[in-house]
């Protein structure tokens, strides 16, 4: 596994388990293959996404807060939708791995400028008081073999959420790995 970032930063894992990398509210697996990018405002030095990417895929993931006995992505999912309406892009609600999960094809464009479609999944995991939201491109928006892989790593994701009261929706903080 590989972890990228704007800032340089060593790979380093988890004491408890050295499968696993600590990025604050988020600790990834080691996954052949798997290269974990780190976006980094460079002005305040603190991680702003996460990207989960496999060849010819890839994910990025955000953590939330959430209620006690509330489930978020029905409201979310909704909200992605609607969104998606109002920018004339078709979408569907079907079954996916972890319930149900938006699809649809989003404009994009490629490295030369040019307008190009990208098949896109938008997927909810509500866990106990967290959410977690992955959009996800490339292969495994598409194809059963690399949807699983894909699945497979996200189903394999450890949440922290942490004791501290929080709002609803509130981004759950990604954090640098710490060196003991």
């Amino acid at each position: 596994m590989l972890l990228v970032a704007s800032a340089r930063l060593e790979l380093l894992m988890l004491p408890d388990d050295p499968d696993y990398v600590d990025l604050g509210c988020l600790q990834i697996p080691l996954q052949p293959e798997l290269e974990v990018q780190v976006d980094v405002d460079t002005a305040s030095n603190v991680i702003v996404s996460i990207s989960l990417v496999l060849p010819h895929s890839v994910a990025s993931v955000q953590a939330f807060a959430a209620a006690t006995h509330e489930d978020a992505w029905p409201s979310v999912r909704d909200a992605i939708t609607e969104g998606l309406a109002q920018q004339h892009v078709e979408s569907s609600v079907e079954l996916g791995t972890f319930g149900t999960e938006i699809r649809c094809v989003m404009p994009t464009q490629n490295e030369d400028g040019n307008t190009v479609v990208q098949p896109v999944r938008f997927v909810g995991i509500d866990g106990p008081r967290w959410f977690l939201r992955a959009t996800i491109g490339g292969d495994a928006a598409v194809f059963d073999d690399a949807k699983a892989k894909m699945d497979d790593i996200l189903a394999s994701l450890i949440v922290v959420r942490g004791d501290q009261a929080m709002a609803p929706g509130e981004r759950l903080e990604f954090k640098f790995p710490q060196s003991e």
